[in-house]
């Protein structure tokens, strides 16, 4: 009967297995895997390249367009420029989130920059519901976005549920209920 083992050979840089025979009276010695280079196509991705810079194309037109036709503070859209068009990075939305306390523009700017992120060139169909909310009522608006994002850096989910009183989109229990609605204690 024959014995297979797994030997530490290399041909072109990776592992290879290496059959031994019953012949064979030699068993590899343990390979020190913390030795090893984890192979390029196994390693994790540089967070700054694929998380930060991450673009979305968008239409920066089309946005100060519905805010401007609605009187809307925090327009407009800061965008960036490449052959292929006009984009936004997570970085750039995540850029105004230190102006959310300072004054109402500063709170609907991240506002309408985190939606452009999120929404893209295609999928605005159902902005203008968005922009019609915060122009009955931008100051009430802001003011709410402000609260959340002071609430968010030790309470998130009362942030969350200031956002959605109603608890229509919390994340639901196992039973289908949600799990919170403001005023619920934590």
């Amino acid at each position: 009967m024959r014995q297979l083992a797994v030997e530490a050979g290399e041909r072109a840089g990776h592992l290879v297995p290496v059959r031994l025979t019953r012949h064979s009276r030699q068993m590899p010695g343990k390979t020190d895997i913390r030795t090893l280079a984890v192979p390029s196509d196994l390693r994790l991705p540089d967070r700054q390249a694929e998380v930060v810079e991450q673009k979305v194309y968008v239409s920066a037109s089309w946005w100060l367009d519905h805010l401007d036709s609605r009187g809307l503070p925090g327009g407009p859209l800061q965008v960036q420029h490449d052959e292929r068009g006009t984009f936004l990075t997570r970085g750039d939305v995540w850029a105004h989130a230190v102006d959310v306390q300072r004054d109402e523009a500063g709170a609907l700017r991240l506002l309408w920059h985190a939606l452009a992120w999120g929404v893209g060139r295609s999928n605005t169909r159902n902005e203008g519901r968005r922009f019609d909310a915060v122009a009955a009522d931008p100051s009430r608006a802001a003011a709410l976005l402000q609260q959340a994002a002071a609430l968010s850096q030790t309470q998130p989910e009362d942030a969350y549920a200031v956002l959605h009183p109603s608890g229509r989109h919390f994340p639901r229990s196992v039973d289908g209920t949600p799990r919170r609605t403001v005023g619920t204690p934590s």
